[in-house]
């Protein structure tokens, strides 16, 4: 009998274990002034290198921002702050309609498409210095 209550009291310790060790992963959505290739490479360095980021993906067409990352970690206010400060100029903010609307036509204040670099001019099939295969 005492074998039997102690075999259910190791099994309801170890089913326990795994949530113990869980991560609350989020996901976030952001759009931002998003120009080039260049800007691109940055961001996804910025996050991918932080802690408690576990997946970021950026989208050029969109100009947007997926990104995994666990809340215990990290707040989504710093993941903000991680891509804002990527220096890539891009004004990352939560996608929604209107935000969407608005970060898109912020002004890239680094971005080297609005400094007119060659490889990012409209039609240019190059990608933006920096992010070329070495």
């Amino acid at each position: 009998m005492l074998k039997n209550i102690l075999s259910v009291a190791l099994v309801a310790i170890l089913l326990s274990v795994p949530s113990l060790f869980a991560k609350d992963i989020q996901k976030l959505n952001l759009s931002g002034n998003i120009e080039c290739n260049s800007c691109k490479n940055k961001i996804e360095k910025a996050l991918t290198g932080a802690n408690g980021v576990e997946k970021a993906k950026v989208d050029l067409k969109k100009q947007s921002i997926k990104v995994e990352y666990d809340k215990d970690v990290i707040s989504q206010e710093q993941v903000i702050t991680l891509v804002n400060n990527a220096e890539s100029g891009v004004n990352a903010v939560v996608a929604t309609k209107d935000a969407t609307k608005k970060a898109k036509t912020a002004d890239a204040k680094a971005c080297c498409k609005k400094e007119g670099k060659s490889c990012c001019k409209e039609g240019g099939d190059k990608p933006c210095h920096g992010s070329e295969k070495k």
